[in-house]
């Protein structure tokens, strides 16, 4: 691992050059602010540009400021995660064919060091993007709803930080195994998209699954009391064998060619 922090360099200065280190950031900050904004202004938008007849009346729920969170969230699970999978999925699959990777990997160089920058530099990113747009959100938020409890946003933001990761992980470790852009992306997709409706189809059996993190989220944004963190505790094990099974498949295949 004694390469590490050069390899990470590495990885910082491909961020900068492919600009993800930019528009990844920019984009969940349009997320993060677009969705308290439009649903403040929903009833004026619709009045204006939905063409209903005159006098028309709209009634909405009034909405708190942890729904016009959580609803947040829920924009960065549906768009925001496939931003993560598309800026992601060819990572491994490119050095591959530009040769990049086999003139890294015949120097004197880890192969779990290998992986490991690009799961550092992918999940620095990612976090980064993720409360900047967080930040974004929450001033609208708490300028035209309310307050929300500092602990519930800060433990809440830590499960979706998590979920992310989860994300990130499998990405990577699928772009590792398929040398393929698009199978890599449509497989992530698929993985991420079943992993979110666990806990609509298990219920309270999904706290032991990853996509319980989006339960959790829900459970501590509210303020409720939590009896099980088991969905963490996996999602650890899980970002855990995908780093290490990505660097033993590197080392026990011949992944170069």
């Amino acid at each position: 691992m004694q390469m590490f922090p050069v390899l990470l360099k590495k990885e910082w200065l491909e961020a900068c050059r492919s600009y993800r280190i930019l528009w990844m950031p920019a984009f969940f900050i349009l997320l993060g602010a677009m969705q308290p904004l439009t649903m403040y202004y929903l009833e004026d938008l619709l009045m204006v540009l939905g063409g209903l007849p005159e006098g028309a009346q709209l009634a909405f729920p009034e909405m708190s400021a942890v729904d016009i969170y959580s609803d947040t969230i829920g924009q960065f699970s549906q768009v925001g995660i496939l931003a993560v999978v598309l800026g992601y999925m060819g990572m491994f699959t490119n050095e591959r064919k530009t040769g990049e990777a086999m003139l890294v990997l015949a120097k004197p160089v880890s192969y779990f060091a290998y992986w490991f920058s690009k799961w550092t530099m992918a999940a620095i990113v990612v976090l980064f993007s993720y409360v900047m747009g967080l930040v974004a959100a929450l001033f609208y938020i708490q300028l035209l709803y309310g307050r929300i409890p500092f602990t519930a946003i800060i433990s809440s933001a830590l499960a979706y930080g998590l979920w992310l990761l989860v994300i990130v992980s499998l990405t990577l470790g699928i772009g590792t195994f398929l040398n393929n852009q698009a199978l890599t992306a449509i497989s992530s997709v698929m993985i991420a998209f079943v992993l979110t409706v666990t806990p609509i189809l298990l219920g309270e059996g999904a706290r032991f699954t990853p996509g319980g993190l989006l339960q959790l989220f829900e459970h501590l944004a509210s303020g409720n009391l939590i009896e099980s963190y088991a969905s963490a505790y996996v999602s650890v094990a899980l970002i855990f064998l995908c780093v290490i099974g990505g660097g033993f498949f590197i080392k026990k295949t011949d992944w170069t060619t």
